[in-house]
């Protein structure tokens, strides 16, 4: 083999490794832009969520849903739970409550009934604090979108660097 051809080989060798390469970084940080915009949607929407919530009389919880624009999108679903763990509001929430959901507020995967995977958000806040001179309630907000369009989103994208 001619010293010609091993130096084609060998730029069409680095040529390849290197746009390989390229390609496994622009997915991964795509990948992760997808799940940190997905995580900061949540956690804005779970802020939102918590907004709603009024301490009456007696610390009783009251959640003003129906005015939200939270209230009837089915693609954003969300449950408002008291210190005790009782569910003050839901919408179009169906999962369990997570045991030990109060010690450790965070993310997770959750899988609805007909298998889709949701990425659930659950964040502490302190309602009524400061109203009418009432004091703060602990709830817990739990938020969850899903993670189908990211990752389809994912595959066009990986799919377009390909062609």
């Amino acid at each position: 083999m001619s010293l010609r051809i091993k130096i084609v080989l060998l730029v069409l060798g680095l040529t390849g490794a290197i746009l390989a390469g390229l390609w496994a970084f622009l997915s991964a940080s795509f990948t992760g832009w997808s799940a940190d915009t997905l995580d900061h949607e949540l956690l804005e929407r779970a802020g939102e969520v918590a907004a709603l919530v009024e301490v009456k009389r007696g610390g009783r919880l009251e959640v003003e849903v129906e005015e939200s624009p939270l209230a009837g999108d089915p693609a954003r679903p969300f449950r408002v739970l008291g210190p005790e763990g009782v569910a003050y509001a839901s919408r179009r929430f169906d999962w369990p409550p997570e045991a030990g959901a109060w010690a450790a507020p965070g993310t997770a995967t959750v899988t609805d009934a007909e298998g889709r995977a949701w990425q659930l958000v659950s964040r502490t806040f302190e309602a009524g604090g400061g109203r009418h001179g009432r004091e703060p309630v602990r709830i817990l907000v739990q938020v969850a979108g899903q993670e189908a369009p990211f990752v389809a989103l994912g595959s066009r994208f990986r799919q377009g660097l390909l062609g």
